[in-house]
């Protein structure tokens, strides 16, 4: 099927309606040129077109928009991870911001963002039964784990450094989590004799 094909089969099922105007555009003027191929540089945006287009991803949003679009469910979900990659300020940044501030996202972005399985795990991990209440007494595990890209080695050490020392729990989901890991849910503890601080769940334990 030659690149002109494509585009006329993709827009007769609907895809017009997932591309931004301007990938619109794109499309209208590949059909009307005189060649039926395409550049160097245009083949990278027509592939993102044809995969954004495509049957699955066309059922998907068909799926969306039944189900109500940006939903106050979704909506909680993206703030949920969020926060994640604000920390790692590698991928998704702009969208993050945008999820705090309340913006609406997109089908596209709301998948790309919080439907890839660093999120999902953010998620099961806040929303997991927790394994401590506000209250009890806990201890520093002798493995601290943790994320490298989302904290400071100088926490870490700091965390090392609670290890023998009494803990009381303050809050359970004190914060999102930091990490995509089971265990992640994040507790705010006070450490006896020093400030309050935030520990993984699975850096948590109760003296046997």
């Amino acid at each position: 099927m030659s690149v002109k094909q494509k585009i006329r089969e993709m827009k007769d099922r609907g895809g017009y309606k997932a591309l931004t105007e301007w990938e619109q555009r794109f499309c209208d003027s590949v059909l009307s040129s005189k060649y039926d191929s395409l550049t160097y540089r245009q083949e990278p945006y027509f592939e993102r077109i044809m995969k954004k287009t495509s049957p699955e991803r066309m059922n998907g949003l068909a799926h969306w928009q039944r189900s109500g679009g940006y939903t106050e469910e979704r909506k909680a979900i993206a703030q949920i991870v969020a926060p994640y990659y604000l920390r790692g300020k590698k991928y998704f940044y702009d969208l993050a911001k945008q999820a705090l501030e309340g913006k609406e996202l997109s089908f596209g972005q709301y998948k790309a963002m919080c439907e890839n399985k660093y999120a999902r795990a953010i998620v099961e991990a806040h929303r997991a039964k927790p394994k401590y209440k506000e209250g009890d007494q806990v201890f520093v595990t002798t493995n601290v784990k943790g994320d490298s890209s989302t904290q400071t080695r100088k926490y870490f050490s700091k965390i090392r450094g609670l290890r023998g020392t009494p803990l009381f729990i303050l809050e359970v989901n004190a914060e999102t989590p930091m990490s995509p890991a089971k265990g992640a849910k994040l507790y705010r503890v006070l450490p006896i004799g020093s400030e309050p601080v935030l520990i993984e769940e699975r850096n948590l334990k109760k003296r046997k």
